[in-house]
């Protein structure tokens, strides 16, 4: 004799059944939101694909008041609220712009590789290209631009180092200072040899060179702490 499934056992083993597939569909679809302003917001979410344990980020804008529209970029490095109306956020590792109201964003350094910051209290990007040097990575000279909210560039300098052997730790801008100046740091270039660590102060005047200590090591040449003596006020890193 066959057995017979009474419908309360049925109704049971559809109910485990909707609730595991509750539960997977729950784990799949874990996403993490980040509201950088009122306005705009990041969505960071698994990979879709089974075993790959990378992330998708998202940017959504507000419109309407209530209704979230994705923006069709490809984000990799978080979005910054440059003021409470602009915002600026990484496409496939390029900056942009966006304002409040807007479907469409600007490539605010341009397009290909820069390094970018953000000057805290400045509101305001900063923009750094690699113009000479060994490789793009090992820079001897860079553009620096400061650029507005408004996308107006406010500072615009050519900076290349002190001398002859000589390279930016990075090509990008190192510390900021409370009054938002931004420091770039130097170093000889070669093996088994003295550092000699400086500063390049870099505002909307000269630019200023700061000797750093003899017995500076590379960490110390790259730590904001280690030039509050030499500079006289306290650095932060310029982290984007």
């Amino acid at each position: 004799m066959r057995p017979t499934w009474r419908g309360s056992n049925l109704r049971g083993v559809a109910g485990m059944l909707c609730l595991l597939g509750a539960l997977l569909l729950s784990g799949c679809a874990r996403a993490d939101e980040q509201f950088v302003t009122s306005w705009f917001k990041v969505r960071t979410s698994p990979s879709p694909k089974i075993g790959d344990q990378s992330t998708i980020t998202e940017y959504f804008v507000r419109r309407y008041g209530f209704f979230w529209r994705k923006i069709d970029d490809a984000g990799v490095s978080g979005a910054t609220a440059i003021n409470a109306k602009t915002v600026a956020y990484f496409d496939n590792g390029e900056a942009r712009l966006i304002h409040q109201g807007d479907l469409e964003a600007m490539f605010v350094c341009g397009r290909g590789p820069a390094g970018v910051s953000f000057p805290a209290g400045a509101e305001a990007v900063d923009c750094v290209d690699a113009l000479a040097g060994p490789t793009p990575a090992v820079a001897t000279m860079v553009r620096f631009r400061r650029i507005s909210a408004s996308a107006v560039v406010t500072i615009e300098k050519t900076i290349a180092v002190e001398g002859p052997n000589r390279v930016f730790v990075q090509p990008m801008v190192t510390f900021y200072d409370e009054g938002a100046t931004a420091y770039f740091a130097t170093m000889r270039a070669g093996f088994n040899v003295t550092l000699n660590c400086a500063l390049l102060a870099v505002d909307a005047g000269e630019v200023r060179s700061i000797a750093g200590s003899p017995t500076m090591e590379l960490r110390d040449c790259s730590q904001a702490d280690s030039w509050t003596p030499m500079v006289g006020r306290a650095l932060r890193p310029s982290a984007r």
